[in-house]
């Protein structure tokens, strides 16, 4: 996330830190109006992020060679929900549509405001439009921060999500299989947490480097194993159990996805 709270609850003083701390880049855009040549740009601009890596758009601010430029007063909106005109655009031109979130801040400035658009990366990807003829991303480095997709890419993010779908099922066989092997069966009651990207567009970190970082001895506090080792490493405790504490084994199974498990008994809670 790039701001550190939902875009709904933002204030003046977010956008005001976020402008002085990001210029444009693969997940950061910034418009300065709000006019009918902007607004024919939205849907390459918003389906690129989603086809990418997600981002943030905030129309209001100057921003000349992608650098924000103070002072930070907005515009005036002549739409009522602008919001609602950037979901209405895009439900029209983006096919299929994308997990889009806005949110309207008032400025310092009386009468104007910003308008924070939140594209998170997709997992319908790819996101296309002008009658589902172009497939654009964002792009690293130079003026141009948006390319049209090439024929690889495309069919990258057209297989992503059902070998991620094919990843999860087989990662969940063979946690299960291993928490059955040290006693954790269906004969307990549990609960299930997954931890983990749902669609990388590609591979985050190989097996290997994850059990080079989880058994570096020179980290502290780090959770050190060895392949296919029990790890029991927990602070949880049976809630209405007074000051009774009670140890749960929590396993690692590092595979692709560098994820983790915990089969932990229902009913627990956190103890600090």
């Amino acid at each position: 996330m790039l701001f550190a709270k939902s875009i709904s609850n933002l204030n003046f003083e977010d956008v005001e830190e976020f402008c002085a701390r990001f210029h444009e880049d693969i997940r950061v855009e910034y418009k300065s109006t709000f006019d009918n040549s902007v607004k024919a740009k939205l849907p390459r601009v918003l389906s690129s992020f989603a086809n990418s890596y997600g981002g943030i758009l905030i129309i209001g601010i100057d921003a000349p060679a992608g650098v924000p430029r103070r002072p930070y007063d907005g515009i005036v909106f002549p739409e009522r929900e602008p919001g609602l005109t950037v979901q209405s655009l895009c439900r029209s031109a983006i096919f299929p549509e994308i997990p889009l979130y806005t949110s309207l801040i008032p400025s310092r400035a009386e009468g104007k405001a910003f308008l924070v658009l939140q594209v998170n990366e997709s997992p319908k990807a790819p996101h296309a439009i002008e009658n589902s003829t172009r497939v654009y991303v964002r792009t690293e480095g130079g003026t141009e921060k948006i390319a049209l997709a090439d024929i690889e890419r495309i069919e990258r993010m057209l297989l992503r999500h059902q070998e991620v779908s094919r990843r999860w099922d087989e990662f969940f066989l063979h946690s299960w299989s291993f928490a059955e092997s040290v006693n954790l069966g269906q004969k307990y009651a549990y609960r299930e947490i997954r931890i983990g990207p749902l669609y990388p567009a590609e591979v985050l970190m190989t097996r290997e480097s994850i059990y080079d970082f989880l058994s570096d001895s020179t980290k502290p506090g780090q959770s050190r194993f060895r392949p296919r080792q029990a790890v029991a490493q927990s602070n949880w405790r049976i809630a209405g159990e007074g000051t009774e504490r009670r140890k749960i084994p929590q396993y690692w199974r590092p595979r692709n996805l560098a994820l983790r498990r915990a089969v932990l008994p229902t009913e627990l809670r956190r103890w600090n």
